[in-house]
């Protein structure tokens, strides 16, 4: 009919219309558009020929219409999840049905611009949709089209660009099973790039050890041979694994394999058998890096899935609060302020160019391996780029005879087999890509080995390219040269020009580094070049891994605010013009590594002096961040600085420390806010790159390291010291300590503890009971919650990192804590008044001026940190009391004086003086504490610190105890029986009923409260207020005494009690105004009642008042005296002392008007 007439033609202009657009406007190769053109001449010269001709031709033209006949360039891509998709005919790619996370990234080899837009569209037989049918590629998401999906604008050189998540998001929740042409917008014409990608519906997500990155479709695994990590994917729906399934990881710019014969290097494959994935440890064992997976059950062939595993190297393992549970890939930590964090690294063992890939802010490597004359391969690809740009930053070899350039040797101090032998007359090397400093900071390191004949300027770095035009500012020359007009072999110098123009680089700031080079040597140089300041520039040198030069230097006025630029660049040759090359270098370079930031003196040093130690791995700095499980790293370039971790470098290079990017007051280093996060699950993320200018989110990384943040147990206190928030509290080795656990729940009694290894599992522990080095435990709170008693050393050993498990009453297995203790041998014991309050492990001291303390120090501890006292010379061991949530070893809470503010809150250095020798220990008395100097303290907890002063009198060592102070000042002192009225801090009352007892206080209401019990009872000195129920000795504590609303106390249970020293426990719960309670449990007073059976009372004139102990005596002579005492002889005496101390001296003045 007319109508399928007009169809007819109006399709085919459709058609020449679409090839038109297509052509005109893609980058393609010449000879392929010709034969497409060849083609079609032939195909018009068939129609032309007769029904013989047609037939064909018509069976054709369906197929046309729905497999449009495209262009497709080989080194354009797609990546969704890093998985390549390219040309539908040699690599197309996939992406998973319904996964609205998923990532989708573009290379066109152009750069990215607002007007640009990428669409997917249907391209089966059913489904068709022409990219330049407007009517179908529709700017909103349908079945048939993804929408028109924006690039995201980023300020620096790229040719990979990201498609914003927003639109992608949309297109995926809209895009159904089938197969899709990737459409692309440019100069406002759509063309089909012959890309295709598969959307299918086999396989959604990988879940690794719990983790699903961006949902399960970018999952990362540590490299880690102690990882026990488990593999969990989700087929379509709700389909589960079955018997037979096999996961192959294969690099993301290939095809997935045919079979499992060919793994070896290409991939490796895991198996679904019997209920469980086999063969992990293999896939741990390949090299890292980003694989795609792809899926085949039992009865079909692989698939693309669309998906990634990211095996990385850089985060293996994670230490928390000195512990490493579960491989440290796997691990804990409670809801707390203070805690620290590190993690460890496994770069390969492979030698310098291995060692300067990690360093921060590096731009390209150039180690010169290369198997091509001509190329010069960047053999790291920098940061500021995918993987998948990994050509971005190579150049060119050029010049004659270039296979003579590279020569295979092991120079001493080189770790690679491989260097650059420049000839000094045609030879230099190029890069074209652009890379600018916009802070103006850069760095650049190699090493060189000059010729014998130099006696001319010779270039081995320039940025003064012909790429970059005259007005460019900022370019950078570094030239090894003689002394003007030097013609002999004698040394040379180094010299860094930037200038602001090409073609008069005279006119440039020259820094001159005078050194005493020599020919034939091989040297390492760094330079470090820092125009961040806009006053000054300053240039540092470093040869052979020491600082020998630094030079300042006024910029000129076009450098103020211009970047410098690092490339493009020529490689020992100056190149100002197309048509000019001169200044060639003729000497052999390697490892020219190239750094968009200032290298600091340490790694340089590392950089020379560690070449040689192929394990070594050059410290680099970066950030972590903690995400949701199913979170997208990416997503950590939009967290506010409150929740970023800056780590930097360790001892060794191995080691990360990670610390919040805004310190806190707490330990340093710390991670403080995970106090302010949800308890739950998250994974560890980490860049080298944040914060930045110009730096893409891609540089968020994940690791695969699971980190479960729980708040059932926040913490241990050990003898009343909560170190670093109880987070590594220190136990005395020997002795009896008491445990608290404290969390975010109240306290139930059943809980129990276990002390193990610092690497073991929790979830392996079991009740059964043991004492031994390596474990202890259970230990359970059964009378009172939360509190154990460490009663027995069972041999743990000093100075070793043990961790918590921890089980909640009625739960079924130990979770780990992410909490940790250390036992040490410092303090045996702290005494106040000359008693051993707590076994001298905890001990309370009342607000008062006449505190005396004296300290016994374990002799081991003097003998191993070389301390001998002298008596009239300087004792370099100090005793300090801070608040018991710091860590001693922070020296910022040790000054040498007594410190109130708000900062820092600490007794300073106290002195001390040596008594005598006390069995295992030697007693000092602590100079200053009758000094006010710890009784101007603030009521709290405290801990003791000990700290050992160098010559200089400054701290050199600090170490925890585990020995907690507890200042109080509700109770002042008591009275008893008429002494001490204005209270004291020990009163002795015979062992009979009658006494009297006062409390005195300036700030207890003593109106009881009738809803709880108050009162004090009288524990032994050696017990703890916590637990009263504790036998010390063979004595028992009194039960509780009763207190009116004046302070009395009912004394008549005294008559029970064993003799001996007891301190005084109080239990008020006077309500504050705050709200809560101010005494909610038993607490310590540091007050002693001593309770003697020698003498038990007067009778005088034949009265005995108050069992005799408050008589009265007239002041005449006669009177009756008579008394109680246990084994009277005749050398009894009675002394009336009218004296404040609490003590009766020890020898009586007989002349004296006060006896």
């Amino acid at each position: 009919t007319n109508a399928e007439g007009g169809g007819r033609r109006r399709k085919g202009r459709e058609r020449r219309e679409r090839k038109r657009v297509l052509f005109s406007s893609l980058p393609y190769d010449t000879l392929t558009l010709r034969m497409l053109r060849g083609s079609r001449g032939r195909a018009s010269e068939a129609l032309g020929g007769g029904m013989a001709s047609l037939v064909p031709i018509l069976l054709l033209l369906p197929l046309l219409q729905w497999a449009e006949a495209v262009t497709c360039n080989t080194r354009y891509y797609v990546s969704v999840n890093y998985v390549y998709a390219q040309c539908r005919n040699s690599n197309p790619g996939a992406l998973p049905l319904g996964m609205e996370d998923s990532l989708i990234e573009y290379n066109f080899e152009i750069a990215s611009a607002s007007s640009h837009r990428l669409s997917l569209v249907r391209s089966d037989s059913t489904s068709y949709v022409s990219c330049t049918n407007l009517t179908l590629n529709t700017e909103n998401a349908t079945s048939r089209s993804s929408g028109y999906m924006r690039p995201v604008m980023v300020d620096y050189a790229t040719a990979l660009t990201t498609v914003q998540a927003e639109d992608s998001a949309k297109a995926i929740r809209h895009m159904g099973a089938g197969l899709y042409d990737v459409c692309f917008l440019m100069d406002g014409v759509w063309s089909n790039t012959g890309i295709s990608i598969n959307v299918q519906q086999n396989f959604q997500y990988l879940e690794v050890g719990g983790i699903r990155t961006a949902n399960g479709t970018r999952t990362a695994l540590p490299k880690n041979t102690q990882h026990r990590f488990t593999l969990k994917y989700l087929r379509f729906s709700v389909v589960p694994p079955s018997e037979g399934d096999v996961l192959a990881f294969v690099m993301p710019n290939i095809s997935c394999p045919t079979d499992l014969v060919n793994a070896a290097n290409n991939y490796t494959a895991v198996k679904f058998t019997g209920g469980a994935f086999v063969n992990t440890g293999a896939l741990i064992a390949v090299q890292a890096g980003f694989y795609q997976i792809c899926f085949r059950d039992a009865s079909s062939s692989f698939i693309k899935t669309g998906t990634s595993l990211f095996i990385q190297q850089d985060i293996v393992s994670v230490t928390v609060n000195s512990i490493t549970p579960n491989a440290g890939t796997n691990v804990t930590l409670p809801r707390s302020r203070g805690s620290t964090l590190t993690t460890t690294r496994d770069v390969p063992s492979k030698g310098f160019q291995q060692t300067v890939r990690a360093i921060n802010g590096l731009v390209a490597q150039y180690s010169f391996e290369d198997t091509i004359p001509s190329s010069l391969a960047d053999s790291k690809c920098g940061q500021k780029c995918d993987t998948s740009l990994a050509a971005q930053y190579n150049g060119k070899l050029q010049g004659s005879n270039l296979p003579l350039a590279y020569l295979k040797t092991n120079p001493v101090g080189l770790g690679t087999q491989q260097y650059l032998q420049l000839d000094g007359n045609t030879q230099y090397g190029v890069v074209n890509y652009t890379v600018a400093s916009i802070e103006r900071k850069m760095s650049i390191a190699f090493f060189m080995k000059p010729n014998n004949d130099i006696s001319l300027e010779q270039t081995i770095w320039c940025s003064a390219n012909k790429v970059l035009k005259d007005s460019n500012p900022g370019l950078v020359c570094i030239s090894y040269r003689p002394e003007q007009g030097q013609t002999d072999n004698l040394p040379r110098y180094l010299q860094l020009e930037i200038t602001a123009t090409v073609n008069n680089f005279t006119g440039g700031n020259v820094a001159k580094f005078s050194y005493p080079f020599s020919q034939s040597v091989w040297y390492h140089i760094a330079i470090v070049i820092d125009m961040s300041d806009t006053v000054s520039g300053l240039a540092t040198l470093y040869v052979d891994g020491l600082q020998v030069s630094q030079l300042f230097f006024k910029p000129s006025s076009n450098l103020l605010s211009s970047p410098l630029y690092i490339a493009p660049a020529t490689i020992g040759a100056f190149s100002p013009s197309a048509s000019e090359v001169y200044n060639f270098y003729g000497g052999q370079l390697d490892e020219i590594a190239l750094f968009d930031t200032l290298l600091s003196a340490g790694i340089v040093y590392n950089m020379y002096s560690k070449t040689n130690a192929f394990d070594y791995v050059v410290p680099i700095s970066g950030y972590f961040s903690l995400l949701p499980i199913t979170a997208d790293c990416r997503l950590s370039a939009a967290l506010p600085a409150s929740r970023i971790m800056t780590f930097d470098e360790g001892n060794d290079g191995s080691v990360l420390v990670a610390k919040d990017f805004e310190a806190t007051v707490f330990s340093n280093p710390s991670i403080d806010h995970v106090a302010d996060l949800q308890a739950g699950q998250y994974q560890l993320c980490f860049s080298k790159d944040l914060g930045k200018p110009g730096y893409p989110v891609s540089t968020w990384l994940p690791t695969g390291i699971l980190f479960v943040i729980q708040e059932e147990i926040l913490g241990l206190s050990v003898n009343g010291v909560r170190s670093v928030n109880g987070l590594r509290p220190v136990i005395p080795a020997l002795g009896s300590s008491v445990v608290e656990t404290f969390g975010a729940a109240t306290r139930v009694a059943g809980e129990s503890i276990i002390l193990t290894s610092a690497t073991s599992r929790c979830s392996e522990e079991t009740d059964m009971q043991s004492c031994s080095a390596t474990r202890a435990g259970p230990l359970t709170s059964s009378t009172f919650a939360g509190v154990v008693q460490w009663g027995q050393p069972c041999g743990m050993n000093a100075s070793t990192v043990y961790q918590v498990c921890y089980k909640s009453w009625g739960a079924q297995t130990y979770m780990t804590t992410g909490i940790s203790v250390t036992f040490r041998q410092t303090l045996v014991a702290l005494e106040t008044y000359g008693e051993k309050l707590g076994d001298g492990f905890r001990a309370t001291i009342p607000r008062r001026d006449d505190v005396a303390l004296t300290v016994v120090v374990d002799n081991s501890f003097l003998a191993a940190n070389n301390l001998a006292y002298v008596e009239g010379q300087a004792f370099a061991l100090h005793l300090s009391f801070i608040p018991n949530h710091l860590l001693c070893l922070d020296p910022r809470w040790n000054p040498s004086t007594f410190q109130n503010s708000s900062s820092v809150v600490s007794s300073g250095q106290l002195l001390l003086r040596k008594e005598e020798n006390a069995g295992s220990g030697t007693r000092f008395s602590v100079l200053g504490s009758a000094a006010n100097q710890i009784s101007k303290l603030p009521q709290g907890s405290y801990q003791a610190c000990l700290s050992i002063s160098g010559s200089d009198g400054r701290s050199v060592s600090n170490f925890s105890t585990g020995i907690g102070l507890q200042v109080q000042s509700f109770l002042d002192g008591l009275s008893g029986n008429y002494l001490h009225q204005a209270g004291t801090f020990k009163i002795f009352f015979p062992r009979v009923q009658r006494n009297l007892l006062h409390l005195i206080s300036s700030s207890l209401n003593f109106a009881p409260d009738v809803s709880a019990e108050s009162g004090i009872y009288l524990a032994p000195s050696s017990s703890d207020c916590v637990a009263p129920s504790f036998e010390h000795d063979g004595s028992l504590s009194s039960p509780m005494m009763e207190v009116d609303s004046r302070g009395s106390v009912n004394t008549t249970l005294v008559a029970d009690v064993a003799p001996g020293a007891y301190q005084v426990c109080l239990a008020w719960s006077q309500a504050q105004s705050s709200g809560g309670l101010l005494f909610p449990s038993w607490s310590s007073t540091g007050l002693l009642v001593v309770v003697q059976n020698d003498f038990l009372g007067i009778q005088v004139n034949g009265l005995r008042p108050a069992n005799g102990v408050r008589v009265a005596l007239p002041k005449v002579q006669g009177n009756l005296l008579e008394y109680d005492v246990r084994n009277a002889t005749l050398d009894n005496w009675i002394a009336l002392v009218n004296i404040i101390t609490p003590d009766c001296p020890p020898a009586v003045n007989l002349t004296s008007r006060i006896y």
